[in-house]
């Protein structure tokens, strides 16, 4: 029998005149849930290797939020920032690693009373 269709994300092709299964994406670069493909595919996202085919998996359900930390969520509040990716969002911390989050959107160095951190 020849070949009709392949297993998503793959497409039918030819080579030689023969049927084949070909991957959407170039070498090197990662296929996203939505049927994009880029370069990158960076933390929070998952990588994974299927026999030489690179995806980038988004560790939430669709319609949620991905957050800095792989958590996942239905809303994000401000003074988080809401960053598109493929057709999902991240929400992210919008301060450095040293920085405080103000409730106004601020990031400053110190948390000064009478605020506390946690």
């Amino acid at each position: 029998t020849c070949l009709t269709d392949c297993d998503p994300p793959f497409t039918v092709g030819t080579q030689n005149g023969q049927p084949t299964c070909d991957f959407p994406c170039n070498i090197g670069e990662y296929y996203y849930w939505d049927g994009s493909c880029d370069t990158t595919c960076d933390y929070p996202l998952n990588q994974r290797d299927e026999g030489g085919y690179l995806y980038c998996d988004n560790p939430c359900l669709a319609g949620e939020f991905i957050y800095w930390d792989q958590s996942c969520s239905l809303t994000c509040p401000s003074p988080l920032t809401q960053n598109p990716i493929a057709d999902e969002f991240l929400c992210e911390y919008p301060c450095t690693g040293t920085q405080f989050l103000y409730w106004e959107g601020s990031c400053l160095a110190n948390c000064d009373p009478p605020l506390s951190s946690y």
